[in-house]
């Protein structure tokens, strides 16, 4: 049943109860007159009681200027209280870095990235894989960078900074514009990703999860949660919409998202070569990893011996052709990491620790960005918000006063009729 339909039945029945009362009145001495005048008077106060307090959400019922303890406007005099409440409920008790933690916890990113590899992501992987090594191996001296790792990892470990060097990386990156296309390709592929059945059934879940333990038993909540027009499928729907928007525009290299993430790796090469904290960490990670590998000694060899494969078929087709071995062996390693349950976990675990950092970094964009979200509306497209979320059940509150007006009309009437039979 529509709002409108709903509506003119609350404003059919109102009018009948109307005409009840007036059809009644010269009957009310008599049992069933006095009982359908009851009736018919508890109908009209319930249903024109409800209907002032509905239209008092609005604006002024009748289009009178009420006094201003009457309540009335109450959406418009309590906007900006109602878009900070609802930014303290986003931020501080429906998105909280541990409620996102434990809803997090819930998720499955290998199974996103099992479907992803399964609609075509893999062949996408293993041709970006293809063209990344290949150039570096193209231009590569076998035997100097060989022998330079080999004494990197095994002798100068402790010397060398991997903070410069990674930085050079990042450095020769952007000056080949390699990272602008590694994030168009990363954007694309997040976008399709977002646009699925899947990410928007794991999204809408872990919302509708949220706001239901939000809410509890708490009737001021739910009745805010209400008024605002705010659920699980509204809040989804915003969410995957600015998601691939986002991602949309990161795709392509004009767009100041794009830009920005530009400017992050440009920002990641300043705080290897600058940020004294970052680096140390940077440094220690090195040592560890240096440790962990010292007992392979075979390792420059083996190198050695692999970039001479790779080096002595890079072809025309061995580059751009779906036959080479490093396309084939890209394949394979993305095939067996889809049957190995123990990687999968590694790599769930991985995003999951990943996203949690960069959420208690920056947990405090949330109530931001749902604020700017909400004073983008104005006064009258909040009211017309509310109208159109919550129309439907406000609709159904002045219908129920008439009924139970009604009913409890003739409970009065029943119960006190008596009183007067001689």
């Amino acid at each position: 049943m529509s709002k409108e339909n709903i509506r003119k039945g609350a404003n059919t029945a109102l009018a009948v109860s109307g005409a009840g009362i007036l059809a009644a009145f010269p009957f009310q001495n008599t049992f069933a007159g006095g009982l359908l005048f009851s009736a018919c008077s508890a109908a009209v106060i319930g249903g024109l009681a409800d209907s002032f307090a509905v239209s008092a959400l609005f604006g002024e019922p009748l289009r009178i200027r009420w006094p201003s303890w009457m309540g009335t406007r109450i959406i418009a005099k309590n906007r900006d209280r109602l878009i900070k409440e609802l930014v303290h409920m986003v931020e501080h008790e429906l998105l909280t870095v541990d409620n996102i933690r434990l809803k997090l916890g819930e998720l499955s990113f290998s199974s996103m990235a099992r479907a992803y590899l399964e609609q075509g992501g893999e062949e996408e992987l293993s041709r970006i894989a293809q063209k990344l090594v290949t150039e570096f191996v193209a231009r590569a001296d076998i035997k100097k960078l060989s022998a330079d790792l080999e004494e990197l990892l095994f002798n100068h470990a402790d010397a060398i900074s991997l903070s410069d060097l990674l930085a050079d990386i990042a450095h020769w990156s952007i000056k080949h514009n390699y990272d602008s296309e590694l994030i168009a390709f990363l954007a694309k592929q997040l976008q399709k990703a977002a646009q699925s059945t899947t990410f928007r059934a794991i999204l809408e879940k872990l919302i509708h999860s949220a706001i239901k333990s939000y809410e509890g038993d708490k009737f001021r909540r739910r009745l805010l949660d209400y008024a605002a027009g705010l659920n699980s499928e509204f809040i989804t729907d915003k969410i995957q919409q600015w998601l691939i928007q986002y991602l949309d525009k990161a795709s392509k290299p004009v767009q100041y998202e794009h830009q920005l993430l530009r400017q992050q790796i440009q920002s990641l090469e300043l705080r290897l070569r600058h940020d004294h904290d970052f680096r140390k960490k940077v440094e220690e990670g090195k040592l560890t990893a240096v440790k962990a590998i010292h007992q392979n000694k075979q390792l420059a060899t083996l190198l050695e011996k692999l970039i001479i494969s790779l080096q002595g078929q890079l072809t025309d087709s061995f580059i751009t052709g779906e036959t080479s071995v490093l396309y084939s062996k890209s394949r394979q390693w993305l095939a067996a990491w889809r049957s190995n349950e123990s990687k999968q976990a590694d790599f769930d675990q991985m995003i999951k620790q990943y996203v949690l950092r960069i959420i208690e970094q920056k947990h405090a964009i949330i109530g931001r960005t749902v604020e700017d979200g909400l004073n983008k509306f104005s006064e009258q497209q909040l009211i017309d918000l509310v109208k159109e979320k919550a129309g439907k059940d406000l609709q159904f509150i002045r219908l129920n006063g008439i009924v139970v007006g009604a009913l409890i009309g003739c409970v009065i009437y029943l119960s006190t009729f008596w009183i007067g039979v001689k």
